[in-house]
């Protein structure tokens, strides 16, 4: 894959997984407004000011695997990678089963030039439940 069409498929898979977010009807159930709220601005492409307000409450949320996975695609999107992946890590702790917060980590590890590791964690992403147009 060359360079452009890397990024591309990890734009589409970002696309796709935050919109599965926004559509996953009981997990979001319980999801608070804080959550809600970023999940919009990342959607209305202000990730960074999700981020903000994500980052401000870290310490007391840290642990929660819907706050980690948004922080971690705010994070990705914001450029701010290294953050990504400890919250995308603590995520997975909780869900290991959690395909959005895998493949985000595939990106951020990605975009540290961990490509080995990426690769490795989008092949797990992929194996699990990542729609069959993403996975390809």
């Amino acid at each position: 894959m060359t360079f452009n069409h890397t990024y591309l498929y990890f734009l589409r898979v970002r696309l796709i997984l935050v919109s599965a977010l926004l559509l996953s009807g009981p997990a979001l159930a319980e999801v608070d407004a804080l959550v809600r709220e970023s999940v919009a601005l990342v959607e209305q492409g202000k990730p960074h000011e999700a981020f903000v307000r994500l980052a401000a409450v870290e310490t007391q949320r840290a642990g929660d695997p819907d706050f980690d996975t948004v922080l971690g695609i705010a994070a990705n999107d914001s450029g701010q990678f290294t953050r990504a992946v400890f919250a995308l890590e603590r995520a997975l702790t909780i869900q290991p089963g959690n395909a959005r917060a895998r493949a985000e980590l595939g990106r951020a590890l990605f975009a540290l030039k961990d490509n080995l590791a990426a690769r490795q964690v989008l092949q797990e992403a992929k194996r699990e439940n990542i729609p069959p147009e993403v996975a390809r």
